[in-house]
C-alpha cells in the first residue's frame, strides 16, 4: 500500500533487502552482476534476513524496513494523513513522553475539581505568559538544532557518494589503462609496444634470415661465413645445464682425490689417516655444497612458480574483478564502522567479498575500511612493476590520488560519526523542552478545571465528589456569561456586556437562555484550545528532537538511514557496466570510412546532420506524393485489365 501512496521501502523481512517497487539506479536486478565474482566463494546476497542471523538478534531489521524514496506529490496531498511508516509518530519514546504529559494535566484538573470549589475563579494569566515565553524560545533554538542536523546528514551523504565515485572512477581508469594478455608496453617509456606475430616453432627456434647475394636459404647457403648460432636456452634450461656441469667436475674432483689416495696409501698408517680425515672433511665441504645447491634450486623453482602464479593472476579480468570487490568491501566496512560493529567479518566471507587470509588480516586492524584503500594503492605499483599498466607514470600518480581521496572520504565520515553536536547544547535545550512541556501539562490541567468548572455552574451539574454540596435554603447558584475575559479575572458577570446575571429554575432541569449557551460554547472552545495545545506541542518538540538525532546518525537499519545494500548493489552494477559495455566502446571505434558520395565531410557529418533548405524539402515531399499518385494509378488500371 504504501508503494502505491509513492513511498517506497526496502528491505522488509518478506524480501530481504531488496526494493519492494521499481528498479535500480540503472534498471538493474538483483543478482544481475554475480558473475563478476564467481570463484571467490558463495554468491553475493543482499538480503538481510541472512545477515541478521550471523550477525546477532539485535541487529533484526523491524518493518517496513528502509526508507529509500517518496513522492512529492504525495507529502502534499491529502494522503499524507494516511502515512505512518518512517515518520516521527512510529517512535515509542515519542508517545512515552507525551502519555506522561497528558496523565499529569488529567491528574491536576481532577485535583483542583475536588479541592476547589471555586475552580471558576481560578487566575493563570502570568503562568500562561511564562509558557508562552518558553515556547518562542525553543522554537529559535530547536530550529538551529534540527538545521545542524539537517547539514551534517547531508554532508555525510555527500561523503558517501564521494566514496562511492572513487571506487567508479578506479574502475574506469583501471578500465583504459591495464593491458590484457597479449599486450605490452615498454617499461622505460611506459608506450604499448606493436603486436608481436605469431611464429611457427621452427621459425621460433631457428629464425629465417634474408637470402644473401648467394640466392640460397640459410638452411643450403655455403658461401660466406653464416652468422647463425643457435638460441641462447631459457633460464631454467640454462640453470639446468651449469647445474649438471658443476656436478660432474665436483665427481671429477672427486675421482681425482681418490686416486690419489689409493696411491698414497702405499706409504704407510699414518699417511692414510691423514689422507682419510682430509677426504672426510672435503666429502662433508662436497655435502654441503650439493644441499646448497639444492636449496638454490628449489628457491629458484618457487620464484618461478610464484611469478607465474602472480602473472596469472594479473590479468586485466581478475584486476578489474578485485578493484570491484574491494570496493565493496570498504563500503560495508564504512558503514560497519560507523554503526561501532568491528568485530565479526563473516558476513563478508559468505558473500564472497573476502577469503580466509583476508579476514585474518583485516580483523585486528582498527581501520578497515582505509586499509582496503592501502591494498588498492599497492596494486597499482604492482601492476607498474609487472608492466602491466598503460603510460605507468601517469596512470599510478592518478591512482594513487583516487586511493588516497576514497581513504580521505572514509576519515571523513567517521569524523561525522564520532563527533557529535556539543553536548552543553543538546543538554540545555533537550531540558529546556522537558521543562515547557511540564509547564504546559501544569497550564492545561488548571485551565480544563477552570473550564470544567464553569460548564458545571452554567448547567448545575456539579458533581458532590467535585465539591461539597451546598447548604440547604443557600442562595440559589447563578450561571454567568464568560465571553470576553478569560477564566478566573473577575467574579459574577465577567462577559463585560452587563452585569445581569440569569437565575436558573430552582429545579435544575430548565432550559439555558441565549446568553448561557453563548458562554458555554465559548468555556467549550477555551478547554478544546487547551486539550490541542497539550497534543500538538508536546509531540512537535518531541518529534524535532528524535528526528534531529536520528538523521544526526543516519546509519544502521533505521527507516530514516542510509540503505548500504542498495548502496552497494547499485555501485556493483554500475562498475559492471564499465567492465561490459565500456570496455566494448561506442560504434564509432568501430565504424567504416564514409563514402566519398556523402555531401557533408566526415567530421561534421559525425556531429552535426546536413542542413536541408525549405524548397528542397517541399520538392522532396511532392515528388513522393506523384510517385505514390502513379503507382496507386498503375495499381488500379492493372486491375481494370484484369
Amino acid at each position: 500500500m504504501l508503494a502505491d501512496c509513492g513511498v517506497v521501502f526496502l528491505g522488509t523481512p518478506k524480501h530481504g533487502g531488496r526494493e519492494e517497487a521499481g528498479e535500480g539506479r540503472g534498471g538493474e536486478k538483483r543478482g544481475e552482476h554475480a558473475h563478476l565474482l564467481e570463484g571467490r566463494g558463495t554468491p553475493l546476497f543482499f538480503g538481510q534476513p541472512e545477515e541478521n542471523k550471523e550477525r546477532g538478534a539485535r541487529r533484526k531489521r523491524k518493518a517496513p524496513g528502509q526508507l529509500v524514496r517518496y513522492s512529492d506529490e504525495v507529502i502534499s496531498s491529502w494522503q499524507v494523513f494516511t502515512l505512518l511508516s518512517g515518520t516521527v509518530f512510529t517512535s515509542r519514546r515519542l508517545w512515552s513522553a507525551v502519555l506522561l504529559y497528558w496523565i499529569l494535566a488529567l491528574m491536576i484538573c481532577l485535583l483542583i475539581l475536588h479541592l476547589e470549589s471555586e475552580a471558576s475563579h481560578l487566575q493563570y494569566t502570568s503562568f500562561k505568559a511564562l509558557v508562552d515565553y518558553l515556547s518562542t524560545l525553543i522554537g529559535f533554538l530547536l530550529g538551529m538544532y534540527v538545521s545542524n542536523s539537517l547539514s551534517r546528514w547531508w554532508s555525510l551523504r555527500m561523503h558517501i557518494d564521494h566514496l562511492w565515485g572513487c571506487v567508479d572512477d578506479l574502475c574506469m581508469l583501471a578500465c583504459s589503462h591495464v593491458l590484457d594478455d597479449n599486450e605490452n608496453v615498454e617499461l622505460s617509456t611506459g608506450v604499448l609496444l606493436p603486436p608481436v606475430p605469431s611464429v611457427s616453432p621452427l621459425s621460433d627456434r631457428w629464425p629465417r634470415q634474408p637470402s644473401d647475394e648467394c640466392g640460397e636459404e640459410p638452411e643450403a647457403r655455403t658461401c660466406g661465413k653464416s652468422d647463425r648460432r643457435a638460441p641462447e636456452p631459457s633460464a631454467p634450461e640454462r640453470w639446468r645445464g651449469e647445474e649438471d656441469a658443476g656436478r660432474g667436475r665436483k665427481k671429477a674432483e672427486e675421482n681425482g682425490e681418490e686416486r690419489n689416495t689409493g696411491g698414497a696409501g702405499l706409504d704407510g698408517g699414518q699417511s692414510r689417516q691423514a689422507m682419510t680425515r682430509g677426504n672426510g672433511e672435503e666429502r662433508g665441504r662436497l655435502e654441503k655444497e650439493r644441499k646448497q645447491e639444492s636449496a638454490d634450486e628449489r628457491r629458484v623453482l618457487t620464484l618461478h612458480l610464484e611469478e607465474d602464479e602472480e602473472r596469472r593472476l594479473l590479468t586485466k579480468s581478475n584486476v578489474l574483478r578485485l578493484i570491484l570487490r574491494l570496493g565493496m568491501v570498504t563500503m560495508n566496512l564504512t558503514f560497519d564502522a560507523a554503526e561501532r560493529e568491528n568485530g565479526d567479518l563473516t558476513y563478508l566471507q559468505n558473500a564472497g567479498l573476502l577469503d580466509e587470509q583476508e579476514i585474518r588480516l583485516l580483523q585486528p586492524a582498527p581501520s578497515k575500511a582505509q586499509v582496503v584503500w592501502v591494498w588498492l594503492s599497492q596494486l597499482s605499483s604492482l601492476l607498474a612493476k609487472r608492466g602491466r599498466l598503460l603510460f605507468a607514470a601517469n596512470t599510478t600518480r592518478k591512482w594513487h590520488e583516487i586511493c588516497a581521496r576514497g581513504r580521505g572520504e572514509v576519515a571523513a565520515c567517521w569524523a561525522f560519526v564520532e563527533t557529535q553536536l556539543p553536548f552543553s547544547y543538546v543538554h540545555l535545550l533537550s531540558l529546556l523542552v522537558h521543562i515547557n512541556n511540564l509547564f504546559l501539562s501544569i497550564l492545561t490541567g488548571v485551565g480544563a478545571a477552570a473550564c470544567v468548572s464553569q460548564l458545571a455552574e452554567a448547567y448545575e451539574a456539579r458533581a458532590t465528589w467535585f465539591a461539597p454540596p451546598p447548604l440547604i435554603g443557600g442562595p440559589p447558584i447563578l450561571a454567568t456569561s464568560v465571553a470576553t475575559s478569560p477564566p478566573g479575572q473577575a467574579g459574577a458577570g465577567l462577559s463585560g456586556r452587563s452585569q445581569a446575571s440569569v437565575r436558573v429554575a430552582g429545579d435544575g432541569g430548565g432550559r439555558l437562555l441565549p446568553m448561557q449557551r453563548t458562554a458555554v460554547w465559548e468555556v467549550a472552545q477555551m478547554l478544546l484550545m487547551h486539550l490541542m495545545l497539550l497534543i500538538v506541542i508536546p509531540i512537535f518538540y518531541h518529534g524535532m528532537i528524535n528526528l534531529a538525532q536520528t538523521i544526526g546518525h543516519p546509519f544502521g537499519y533505521k527507516s530514516v538511514a542510509f540503505p548500504k545494500d542498495l548502496y552497494v548493489h547499485r555501485m556493483e552494477a554500475e562498475c559492471s557496466s564499465f567492465f561490459t559495455v565500456g570496455q566494448a566502446g561506442p560504434p564509432l571505434f568501430h565504424a567504416e570510412s564514409y563514402p566519398s558520395s556523402v555531401a557533408c565531410s566526415p567530421s561534421s557529418a559525425a556531429r552535426t546532420p546536413c542542413k536541408a533548405s525549405f524548397w528542397s524539402s517541399m520538392g522532396n515531399f511532392l515528388a513522393g506524393r506523384r510517385g505514390a499518385r502513379v503507382a496507386t494509378d498503375g495499381k488500379i488500371e492493372a486491375g481494370g485489365l484484369e
